[in-house]
């Protein structure tokens, strides 16, 4: 995941906006709550906390893309790693992880990441991840792929199944609260 450094101000010119799943989510929040965004990325989701009245901090394994998020917002920014996230129990009434668990080759490092977000968040987190059953891979056979940014710097991606990532929360003793799917993608409210 350290690639996205590469590639880093091409990643930022084509993800500007934030996503309604996650705008949503925030609205259903508490102002001023605390909000961790893992894989914050170009901060594009951090720009919209801090719109929104929450107190965010993201963090971020790319440090060029923290430095891209700096400019969008101002608020601090953490470079970590989603496996060993730097920070104590509880530390965040909530939380987001948008795009990332999927990054993982992987299930118990899936699963790590899945446990690190409801360790460090109070409340509530939201989590999403690539479905398979997207028209663009009818034809694979396998749900762990690679695919380059660009037409390079390939990328690993595990593509979930319907089901699989509840399955992966309670593997992992994580509480869902809400699933659905929208667009190409899972999402899971989960809970501590």
């Amino acid at each position: 995941m350290r690639d996205y450094d590469r590639f880093a101000e091409h990643f930022d010119a084509t993800r500007k906006n934030p996503w309604k799943e996650v705008i949503d989510y925030f609205g259903d929040l508490s102002e001023s709550s605390t909000v961790l965004d893992i894989g914050c990325g170009n901060g594009r989701h951090l720009a919209a906390a801090e719109k929104c009245g929450l107190n965010a901090v993201g963090l971020d394994i790319s440090k060029n893309l923290l430095k891209i998020a700096k400019r969008k917002a101002h608020i601090p920014l953490v470079i970590g790693d989603a496996l060993r996230l730097p920070f104590k129990d509880c530390a965040f009434d909530n939380s987001i992880c948008v795009a990332v668990v999927h990054h993982f080759k992987a299930e118990k490092e899936r699963e790590k990441c899945m446990d690190e977000i409801a360790r460090i968040t109070q409340k509530t987190g939201l989590v999403s991840v690539w479905a398979l059953e997207q028209e663009k891979f009818a034809a694979r056979k396998t749900q762990d792929i690679q695919l380059g940014w660009d037409k390079k710097h390939p990328r690993f991606y595990h593509l979930f199944r319907e089901g699989e990532l509840e399955n992966l929360a309670q593997n992992v003793r994580v509480k869902i609260e809400k699933s659905f799917r929208s667009g190409n993608n899972y999402w899971a409210v989960v809970e501590h």
